[in-house]
């Protein structure tokens, strides 16, 4: 080299040494360079292989490639390391199952719309029966679809249906919002029929005061409530006969029956009347006991006492005019009351004048005190039939009279 001009040129010896090892180092990126690319080739030639032999997604790397002899005899497989050979399956096994899980997913999403498709059609064929007024509130699932849904092709392709809701389900949303519906037809009804003042009483009683809670006159008052059929057929006179009037103000749903509204109604008037009922007999018993405490102040001249004198000396108390005013109970019913309770009280005062013996003491014990202060819940004595006269007209009370 020390004859070669190229090399006599560079006079400095750091910087010949510099400049071959520069050369090196690049000589050898080049020969790693070619053995990644000749590396790369045969990993290709062997990927080449495996799709040849027809690998798939249920290949194993074991059974199907290491110990078999028509991979590994061939020269594409002997040239390729065995860690090569396992690198290259399991990037084409990653490949098989990625495009595995994406096929899956447009499979799964086109299933998904058409499954969405049904279940459209299954509720336009119940919005078409509703709008025909065939599917109702109330309706039974069972009945209804061996009569009505079994014979539609919506029906049929919806319960096919792997995912989603069911034909059952769709159903039951379905008479959930007419029975919504019929809640708030009813509310706008019940609203117009109070504040129409011309509405037909109903045996003798007003409808509105019916309705209407704070109205506890209706609860005293000596006529029977009729029973609820009865009440439905009267509600639905009335809106058969104020169609226009109601179609105009109260803004009613066209796919719901008057009469599913009209039973609505009857029953908030049965139950409001059940409540009014039950405070009327609060009411009265509140009146017996402060007019039994009352007359324990005046035993001595009990006998003397008359009704009228004592509404004289009680009018204004609140137990009075809670009966009397609020509830409008007759006198004559308060002066029963107050008959059988003078007399319940100079039977006792009697029993003390007598001295009655200790048998009778103990059986006098059994009964509702007045004189003992509070009483258990067990003890409480039979009081005075409250809002009714006799037992069978407390049950006809019950079950929807007003008397």
């Amino acid at each position: 080299l020390m004859s070669q001009t190229w090399f006599t040129n560079i006079e400095s010896l750091k910087e010949r040494e510099h400049l071959f090892r520069e050369f090196c180092s690049g000589l050898h990126v080049i020969e790693r360079k070619e053995k990644l690319a000749k590396k790369e080739q045969i990993r290709e030639l062997f990927k080449g292989l495996l799709l040849e032999k027809g690998c798939n997604f249920n290949w194993q790397w074991r059974r199907d490639v290491m110990n078999n002899q028509a991979i590994q005899n061939d020269t594409r497989a002997v040239h390729c390391e065995r860690q090569d050979q396992l690198t290259v399956f399991s990037e084409l096994f990653r490949s098989f199952e990625q495009t595995e899980i994406e096929t899956m997913n447009r499979e799964n999403a086109a299933r998904f719309r058409e499954e969405r498709k049904n279940r459209e059609r299954f509720c336009e064929t119940l919005k078409e029966l509703v709008e025909n007024k065939i599917l109702k509130p109330r309706t039974l699932w069972k009945k209804f679809k061996n009569e009505k849904l079994e014979s539609t092709a919506s029906f049929g392709m919806c319960s096919g249906n792997v995912s989603g809701s069911t034909p059952r389900e769709l159903f039951d949303d379905e008479v959930m919002k007419l029975e919504e519906v019929v809640m708030e037809d009813a509310k706008r009804l019940e609203t117009f029929i109070k504040n129409d003042l011309n509405f037909p009483s109903l045996k003798n009683e007003n409808v509105s005061d019916l309705l209407n809670e704070s109205a506890m006159t209706t609860a005293s008052s000596g006529n029977k409530l009729p029973p609820f059929e009865d009440i439905v057929k009267h509600l639905e006179k009335y809106v058969k006969s104020n169609e226009e009037d109601l179609a105009k103000n109260a803004s009613l749903s066209p796919n719901i029956e008057p009469k599913y509204l009209c039973e609505v109604i009857a029953d908030t008037i049965e139950r409001i009347h059940r409540r009014k009922k039950r405070k009327l007999r609060d009411a009265l018993d509140d009146f017996e006991d402060y007019l039994y405490d009352e007359m324990r102040l005046f035993d001595e001249v009990l006998k003397d006492k008359t009704y009228s004198e004592t509404k004289k000396t009680f009018s204004s108390s609140s137990w009075w005019t809670k009966c009397s005013k609020d509830f409008n109970v007759s006198d004559e019913k308060l002066e029963k009351i107050f008959e059988d309770v003078k007399k319940d009280r100079l039977r006792k005062l009697a029993k003390k004048q007598s001295g009655s013996g200790r048998g009778s003491g103990m059986y006098d014990s059994k009964k509702r005190s007045r004189d003992g202060g509070r009483d258990k819940p067990m003890e409480k004595r039979a009081k005075y039939r409250r809002a009714e006269d006799s037992p069978q007209q407390r049950e006809s009370s019950e079950s929807g009279e007003l008397k």
